[in-house]
C-alpha cells in the first residue's frame, strides 16, 4: 500500500440482488471485487466528475513544467493574483451546487499555478476563459484543487463545485472551504419559508416569508464557511454586542471645568442588566441619567486613579439606550490639565467626540493630543456620531475647539491662560501675477502686550499652497489648522515665546496656479483677491500691492474694503514696482482683479547685404524689429519663392544692447508659395521683447 506504482486497493461493493423469487434466509449477497490503482484513488473519494480534471501523468507533467518555469523566471512577489471570486449557490435535492467565477490576473511568463484550497466540494465542470481548464488537485494536506496557466493576462476561471446538504432534524447544513481571497462575494436564493444562518447567526431574511430570498453574504478572506438551511425565525442571544458611540462636552472657566458627556448604546444579542462605565478620579460625578436605570454605585478603578460607575437597570435590555452624565473638577490657570474620559468596560466599538468651549477671556493651549486628533467645525456638525445639542454645556460660550478620537483612552491635555494680552500687528501683501503662475507674499510684524506670545496664526484661502514660513529671517516650522472648506489656517509656534512687550516679524510665501485660462494667451484671467488674516490680532494696519509682468494689463473690479495709495516716487522707479497699491485697517476686504495681455507693437527694419560671384549670387538678409506690448513668441516672415525652402533662420544678439537671454528658434516651418512669395513661421522658445534681430542667408 505504500508503493504507488505496485499497490492497489481492494474495493469491496455489495449490491443487494432483488428479483421476483424469494430468497432463502441468510442468504449471502452477491459482491463484485474492483481493483482500483491507488493513483486514481482520489477520483473515487473526491466525487469529482470524470473528465474534468487532468488525468495523473499529465498533471504531474504540467507541475513539472510550472516548477522549471518557476526558475526560469524572474522573481516576482505574485506569478498570479487572484482578485475577485464570486460564487452563486442554489440547493438541487440533498445537494448545494456552486458556481464560482474568479479572476486571475497572470503577471509572469511561461506555466504557472493557482492553489484553491476548496475542501468539502466536487468539481463538476471548470472552464477558464470558457474553454476547458487544465486542472487536477494535489497531494498535499486537504487536497486543494490547482489551476495551471500559461498566457499572461487576466482571466476568467469558472468551476461547476457541488457538495452534501447534510439533514440535521428539519434543518439541512452545508459546511466547505474556500479559498482565502479578499474581495469575494457569495449569493444563495432559498425558498419560501426558510430561513438562512451563517455560522449559527441568522440574517435578516430580505424577503416576505412567502417568498423566496436571495442573499448576498461577504466572505472575503474568509476560509471556511458553514450554511443552515432551517423552517425557524431564530435569534442568536448567545452573546452580547455593545456599540458604543459618546460626546464629551466640556466647558473651561477660570476656577472650574464642568463636564457632561451623552453615550449612545446599541446592544445586540443577549440582553444585559448591568453597565460598567471608568471615569478619572479627579472628576467628581454629580448626576448620571439613563430610560430604565434603578441605580448607579460609585466604587475605586484597579489602576488607583480612576472610579467606576456601576449602572444596574430594572430590566434587561438589548436595544438603544441613552446614558448622560454630568461631572466638575477644579482647574488651575496656568498648570495642565486634562479632558476626562469615560470609558466602557463591555463596549465592542467605542467611538469619541470631544466638544471644549471656553470663553473669550480665557485662551487654551494644547499641550498634548494622544489618540485624538482636531477637527472642523463643518466635519463634526456632519459626521456620523452621537454628538448632539446636548453636548453644550454653555450656549454661545465663545470659541469651541472639535475633536475625533480613536481611542477611548484618550490623552488631551492643555494650559489655561487668560486672555489679558494685546496684539497688534502691521502687514504688506504683495501679488505677482505673471503668465503661468500667482505668487503671494505677505511680511507682517507683530507686537505683544501685557502677555508673552506662544503662537501665531494665519489664514488665508484653500486655494493657495504655502510654500515657506520665515520668523526673524529663520525658516521656521508650521501647521494647517483646519477651520473650514474655504480657508486654511496656519499656526506657527514660537520657541521660545515671544515675551510680553516684544515684536516678531514673520515672512510667509505662497502659491496658485488656477486651472482655467493659464498660460494667459487670448482669454483673460480673473482673480479673486486673496486676503491674508491674522485671526488673533487686535489692531491691523495692511498695505496690499498687485504687481504683474509688464506684458500684462490689470483691470481691478468691484474693490471693497481697500482704499487706492500711492506709491512714493522712489518706489515706483524701482525695478518691479506695482501697479495697484491700497490700504486697509481692521477690516475685511473683497475684490477680483481682471488680466489680459498687452496688444503687441511690432516695427520692423529690413537690411539686405548681396555678393554677386561669377555664376552665384549670395545674400545676407537682417530684420531688425522692435517688439512692445504683448510681446511675441511667433514669427512670421515672406521670401521670394526663388529663396527655395533649404533655408536655416537665426536670433543674433543685437549689437551694443546685451540681453539677458536671447530667445531662440525651436520650429521653422513653411507653406506652398503663392503669388510668388513663400511664407515662414518661426517658433520661439520665449516669448520676445524690445529688439530682436533674426537673420538669414540666401544662396542662388
Amino acid at each position: 500500500m505504500n508503493h504507488r506504482t505496485a499497490a492497489g486497493l481492494l474495493l469491496f461493493l455489495a449490491w443487494g440482488i432483488s428479483s421476483a423469487t424469494a430468497q432463502p434466509t441468510g442468504a449471502e449477497p452477491v459482491g463484485r471485487r474492483i481493483y482500483v490503482p491507488i493513483e486514481d484513488l482520489d477520483a473515487v473519494l473526491d466525487h469529482d466528475q470524470q473528465g474534468i480534471l487532468l488525468p495523473r501523468a499529465e498533471f504531474l507533467k504540467l507541475h513539472a513544467d510550472a516548477k522549471k518555469q518557476v526558475g526560469d523566471t524572474q522573481p516576482s512577489p505574485h506569478a498570479v493574483v487572484v482578485s475577485k471570486a464570486s460564487y452563486a449557490a442554489r440547493s438541487v435535492d440533498n445537494q448545494i451546487v456552486v458556481s464560482a467565477t474568479i479572476e486571475l490576473n497572470h503577471l509572469a511568463h511561461g506555466w504557472q499555478t493557482v492553489t484553491l484550497p476548496f475542501s468539502g466540494l466536487a468539481v463538476e465542470g471548470a472552464t477558464l476563459d470558457d474553454k476547458p481548464a487544465e486542472i487536477g488537485r494535489a497531494g498535499t494536506e486537504g487536497r486543494p484543487l490547482v489551476a495551471f496557466i500559461r498566457q499572461p493576462g487576466r482571466h476568467t476561471l469558472k468551476l461547476e463545485l457541488s457538495g452534501a446538504l447534510v439533514n440535521v432534524g428539519s434543518d439541512q447544513v452545508a459546511a466547505f472551504g474556500l479559498p482565502r481571497i479578499a474581495a469575494a462575494s457569495f449569493q444563495i436564493t432559498v425558498l419560501a419559508g426558510k430561513h438562512l444562518q451563517v455560522a449559527d447567526v441568522p440574517l435578516e431574511r430580505p424577503s416576505p416569508d412567502d417568498q423566496p430570498a436571495a442573499y448576498s453574504i461577504p466572505v472575503g478572506g474568509q476560509s471556511s464557511l458553514s450554511l443552515r438551511f432551517t423552517d425557524r425565525r431564530t435569534k442568536q442571544e448567545s452573546a452580547s454586542l455593545v456599540f458604543a458611540g459618546t460626546a464629551i462636552g466640556l466647558y473651561v472657566a477660570p476656577e472650574e471645568r464642568t463636564w457632561r458627556a451623552v453615550t449612545s448604546l446599541n446592544v445586540f444579542g443577549k440582553p444585559i442588566d448591568t453597565l460598567t462605565f471608568t471615569v478619572p478620579k479627579s472628576l467628581e460625578i454629580v448626576s448620571v441619567e439613563s430610560s430604565g436605570l434603578e441605580r448607579w454605585e460609585i466604587g475605586d478603578g484597579a489602576e488607583g486613579n480612576t472610579t467606576t460607575l456601576k449602572l444596574v437597570y430594572r430590566q434587561p435590555f438589548n436595544e438603544t439606550r441613552s446614558v448622560t452624565f454630568s461631572g466638575v473638577s477644579a482647574s488651575v490657570l496656568g498648570q495642565a490639565w486634562s479632558v476626562p474620559t469615560l470609558s466602557l468596560a463591555s463596549a465592542t466599538s467605542h467611538l469619541v467626540r470631544v466638544l471644549v468651549q471656553y470663553p473669550a477671556a480665557l485662551r487654551l493651549h494644547e499641550v498634548e493630543a494622544t489618540g485624538i486628533r482636531r477637527v472642523a467645525a463643518d466635519d463634526a456638525a456632519t459626521a456620523e456620531s452621537p454628538v448632539a445639542a446636548e453636548t453644550l454645556v454653555r450656549a454661545g460660550a465663545g470659541q469651541v475647539l472639535h475633536y475625533a478620537a480613536w481611542r477611548e483612552k484618550f490623552s488631551l491635555l492643555f494650559v489655561t491662560q487668560p486672555r489679558a494680552r494685546e496684539l497688534q500687528a502691521t502687514i504688506a501683501t504683495r501679488i505677482d501675477i505673471a503668465s503661468h503662475e500667482l505668487s503671494l507674499r505677505a511680511s507682517v510684524v507683530a507686537h505683544t502686550r501685557f502677555a508673552a506670545l506662544f503662537d501665531f496664526d494665519l489664514a488665508l484661502p484653500v486655494d493657495w499652497t504655502v510654500t515657506d514660513v520665515v520668523v526673524d529671517n529663520k525658516p521656521v516650522a508650521w501647521r494647517v489648522i483646519p477651520v473650514g472648506a474655504e480657508v486654511n489656517q496656519l499656526r506657527v509656534t514660537f520657541n521660545p515665546p515671544i515675551p510680553a512687550g516684544g515684536k516678531v516679524n514673520l515672512n510667509l510665501a505662497a502659491r496658485m496656479i488656477p486651472v482655467e485660462n493659464l498660460p494667459i494667451e487670448d482669454q483673460p484671467l480673473t482673480v479673486k483677491l486673496p486676503e491674508v488674516t491674522l485671526p488673533q490680532v487686535g489692531v491691523t494696519d495692511g498695505r496690499y500691492m498687485i504687481a504683474a509682468d509688464e506684458d500684462l494689463d490689470l483691470v481691478p473690479e468691484d474693490v471693497a474694503g481697500l482704499d487706492p495709495a500711492r506709491l512714493s516716487t522712489a518706489e515706483q522707479a524701482a525695478p518691479g514696482a506695482p501697479r495697484l497699491v491700497y490700504e486697509y485697517q481692521d477690516t475685511h476686504f473683497g475684490g477680483t482683479v481682471r488680466v489680459t495681455r498687452k496688444p503687441v507693437r511690432v516695427a520692423a527694419q529690413t537690411v539686405a547685404v548681396h555678393r554677386l560671384d561669377r555664376e552665384t549670387l549670395v545674400s545676407h538678409l537682417e530684420a531688425r524689429i522692435v517688439v512692445q506690448g504683448g510681446g511675441l513668441q511667433k514669427l512670421q516672415v515672406a521670401l521670394p519663392e526663388s529663396a527655395g525652402t533649404n533655408l536655416r533662420f537665426s536670433l543674433l544678439e543685437p549689437p551694443n544692447e546685451p540681453q539677458a537671454q536671447v530667445p531662440r528658434i525651436t520650429e521653422q516651418t513653411s507653406v506652398p508659395p503663392a503669388d510668388g512669395q513663400r511664407f515662414w513661421t518661426l517658433q520661439l522658445d520665449q516669448r520676445a521683447f524690445g529688439l530682436v534681430w533674426l537673420a538669414v542667408d540666401l544662396t542662388s
